[in-house]
């Protein structure tokens, strides 16, 4: 939430955009359920180290609970930019993840449904973006999950 509102701080004073994705994991419930926690955790550590391979220093990845991890994309100028790093963090995470389950060795898969927001065109408050990217996000389930998409109105527009 820090590190959200000092973005938003800056992208004020300077007249700037970043982006903001929200990314859910897709089919970890039965990862926990079929294998238990510690599968889980497992998981998460993968999809976080992931995550971090595909965005640069400046950017901030945080878990923010469950399956469910915020991104912000620091320089994202523009739409185009936030779709390219979002597709390539939707792509990296559907490679399948080697888990130890009862010293065996079992792949895990899951996939990650990502919503995108831009400051300030989907919102330029922390809670309206958070807000924007989240319903994207949902959208992005809705259209099939493994995507990521923008808020619903903006998606019709864009075609």
């Amino acid at each position: 939430a820090d590190r959200l509102s000092q973005a938003v701080g800056r992208a004020q004073r300077a007249g700037g955009r970043f982006a903001l994705l929200y990314l859910d994991l897709d089919g970890f419930k039965p990862i926990n359920d079929r294998w238990g926690h510690g599968a889980g955790d497992q998981v998460l550590q993968e999809t976080a180290t992931r995550l971090l391979a595909c965005v640069r220093g400046s950017d901030t990845v945080a878990r923010v609970g469950g399956d469910e991890f915020i991104i912000i994309l620091a320089d994202a100028q523009d739409r185009a930019t936030a779709r390219a790093v979002a597709q390539k963090i939707v792509d990296t995470l559907c490679r399948p993840i080697a888990l130890t389950v009862q010293d065996a060795q079992v792949d895990g898969a899951v996939t990650a449904s990502v919503g995108m927001a831009v400051y300030a065109v989907d919102g330029a408050t922390p809670d309206a973006l958070v807000a924007a990217a989240d319903a994207a996000m949902y959208h992005a389930k809705a259209k099939g999950k493994n995507r990521c998409t923008f808020p619903p109105d903006v998606e019709a527009l864009m075609g």
